[in-house]
């Protein structure tokens, strides 16, 4: 099974490793983290507009390269899973969604740091595929 990630948000995310293959029973794990902001309200206002495609198929014995299999496959023969981020303030459980209208914590009146706005938000991978939802 080839795999293939994408993100409406690529300077946010980085997700290792981004496609590659899945041999028949086993499995693999993907690591999407969130990339430090310079202003925590940048992940307010688009964070309901991050989406993550997850796509897969079967993929050939014939050793073929994961880039040139990705260029020759047809949309009919590639399964899609959208998921949607929904950001929650460690520790707080309030989360930031479109749909909810909640917002996370006012920052600070003065910004604070890279290192600091990476850890506000949890960074836990909710795998809830049941409802296309994504938490970090």
């Amino acid at each position: 099974m080839e795999h293939l990630e994408k993100t409406t948000a690529p300077k946010h995310y980085c997700v290792r490793p981004n496609s590659g293959i899945i041999k028949p029973g086993s499995s693999a794990e993907i690591s999407v983290l969130l990339q430090p902001v310079d202003d925590p309200s940048i992940l307010e206002r688009e964070g309901a507009k991050h989406k993550f495609m997850i796509q897969s198929a079967f993929a050939p014995n014939d050793g073929t390269p994961v880039d040139e299999f990705w260029k020759s496959i047809t949309s009919a023969d590639v399964m899609d899973s959208k998921l949607r981020v929904v950001f929650s303030v460690a520790g707080s459980g309030e989360t930031t969604q479109a749909s909810t209208g909640h917002s996370a914590a006012a920052p600070a009146k003065q910004p604070p740091s890279p290192a600091q706005t990476t850890k506000a938000y949890t960074t836990a991978y909710d795998n809830n595929f049941a409802n296309g939802e994504v938490s970090f």
